[in-house]
């Protein structure tokens, strides 16, 4: 191994360890916030149970729990603030910390607004290309509001041409929920996924139906 390939592999080490990975999914419009404002309060763990993998997220059993029930059980989550400090040392090494962050992280989108989608307008291409894991999770605020909805779903359009621009066959997981039952508004979202390149994988869930994988 080259001494520049063993450099390499040391310097991704170094940013895994440094907190930029994570087993609970980082969601997307906070982690973008987060790195905008400088606000702690973005950074919040979306996970509400126990994960063994989890080496931040403590479990403190209830003396109420009986057997394996844990409904009373409480699960504290210690882990550090991502540092996006990191990304702003220089142009070389943001580059480098950007690939391994969005590479080896799962990310969700909670989509109610044409806003939430502009994040990937803000996202370079090469970010956009190293994402491994991908779940939104479309729920418009105001589905009844003919104007609003049809600015979320051109922007949707556009959303979705970009990622299949800029993703390379197959190295994305992508998972889709829609939980209506809004026929019209279903077909545009199974239709527009078309565009995407061969996945890793792909889950479904709209309204009650779900693949989980296909």
């Amino acid at each position: 191994m080259l001494f520049s390939e063993l450099l390499s592999a040391c310097r991704d080490k170094i940013y895994a360890f440094s907190g930029l990975v994570r087993i609970c999914p980082i969601d997307l419009v906070w982690e973008h916030m987060r790195k905008k404002n400088g606000d702690a309060r973005y950074d919040k763990c979306t996970r509400t149970a126990y994960h063994p993998k989890c080496k931040y997220m403590t479990h403190q059993r209830s003396p109420n729990s009986i057997g394996s029930k844990r409904e009373n059980d409480r699960f504290t989550c210690r882990r550090p603030l991502l540092n996006f400090a990191l990304f702003r040392v220089s142009r070389q090494i943001s580059f480098k910390v950007s690939r391994v962050f969005y590479s080896s992280n799962k990310f969700q989108l909670r989509v109610t607004q044409a806003s939430d989608l502009f994040v990937f307008g803000s996202l370079k291409p090469h970010a956009i290309s190293s994402l491994r894991s991908l779940h939104v999770d479309f729920r418009p605020n105001n589905p009844s509001n003919f104007d609003e909805l049809e600015e979320l779903l051109q922007q949707w359009l556009a959303t979705i041409q970009t990622i299949a621009k800029h993703t390379t066959p197959p190295q994305l997981s992508f998972a889709l929920t829609f939980p209506s039952a809004d026929v019209e508004i279903a077909s545009i979202l199974l239709e527009s996924i078309k565009c995407l390149p061969r996945l890793r994988s792909a889950a479904l869930s709209i309204g009650c139906c779900q693949d989980s994988a296909i």
